[in-house]
């Protein structure tokens, strides 16, 4: 009596596997249609909460900052590090001229960045001089 038990499991589990196939992309289809509004209202409460928590360091009373070296930021990927800058409530400027170090124990990473009319809207620059974090360069920073 097994054989028929298990050779009748395998045609449901195909015929199963055949239907599924046939219907997952119209029920992907339907569901991304569904659910759309909800994942763009989603997508930017969650985009509004990581720029909102993004500005780590201030200038003074001038600026806030933020570098980032790592290879994934705000689910892009980078080509190089970035420094995201903004001017505090109230201020602006016509032109700010900026040197970002960054440094190991043997070594110094240095750029000089010249930024114009920065505001209270972020302003991203590139830092093509300080290497992306890596996850072999995270472990030699935690010697």
């Amino acid at each position: 009596m097994e054989p028929s038990i298990s050779a009748a499991s395998l045609v449901v589990k195909g015929a199963t596997s055949a239907i599924w196939s046939l219907l997952k992309r119209p029920l992907e289809l339907i569901t991304q249609f569904l659910f759309r509004s909800a994942y763009e209202v989603s997508t930017l409460h969650r985009s509004r909460r990581d720029v909102k928590g993004l500005w780590r360091g201030q200038l003074g009373d001038y600026f806030a900052y933020s570098v980032n070296w790592k290879k994934l930021f705000l689910e892009k990927e980078q080509q190089t590090c970035t420094l995201w800058i903004k001017a505090n409530e109230g201020r602006s400027f016509k032109r700010a001229t900026l040197c970002v170090t960054a440094s190991l124990e043997t070594l110094r990473y240095q750029s000089t960045i010249t930024l114009y009319d920065v505001d209270e809207t972020p302003t991203v620059a590139a830092v093509p001089s300080i290497p992306l974090l890596t996850l072999s360069s995270w472990f030699l920073t935690r010697r």
